[in-house]
């Protein structure tokens, strides 16, 4: 379904093995020329290679335009009362360590890390989430929250992002 070339009987069979054997502790990875395949929790997913890594640095993004990053396409769709409040550029960076939302609508801040655990966000994947900051307060992650204090109003203009990841 993925259009990858199709592993060697061998690598087929091992995948098959680690995906029946993982423990829930553990992610493995089978690769083969063109592909490979990884585990996490109980699900499965299939690549063309090793997800691209996110690198280092700072883009300035003005919503709605799309921005291309080493690691997928950001773009933002307009809305009204909701998303990500629409006002000023927004500086985007990969995740350093250490980073806290409070995610609109809930009640405490958590750790990044914690936040993506919760929602099952693949370990491989988690690195190239764009980070979306304005005026250096972390205001939304990729596609998945809007951090609190930055969401829009009822009646305000918002941007409702979007994030394509290159898998």
């Amino acid at each position: 379904l993925q259009g990858l070339p199709v592993p060697g009987r061998a690598r087929l069979l091992e995948a098959d093995r680690q995906v029946r054997s993982a423990a829930p502790d553990r992610h493995p990875r089978v690769g083969w020329p063109g592909g490979e395949v990884r585990v996490q929790g109980d699900d499965v997913f299939a690549f063309r290679g090793p997800p691209p890594a996110p690198g280092s640095g700072a883009w300035c993004w003005q919503p709605p335009a799309a921005l291309t990053l080493p690691t997928g396409r950001l773009w933002a769709e307009p809305v009204t009362g909701s998303g990500l409040r629409a006002c000023s550029p927004l500086t985007v960076c990969f995740r350093r360590g250490g980073e806290r939302c409070r995610p609109a609508g809930r009640s405490r801040s958590q750790t990044l890390k914690r936040l993506l655990q919760e929602r099952r966000v693949p370990a491989w994947a988690r690195p190239g989430l764009p980070l979306l900051y304005r005026d250096g307060a972390l205001a939304g992650v990729a596609d998945l929250w809007v951090c609190a204090g930055h969401e829009a109003a009822a009646g305000e203009p918002g941007w409702r992002v979007r994030w394509a990841p290159n898998l």
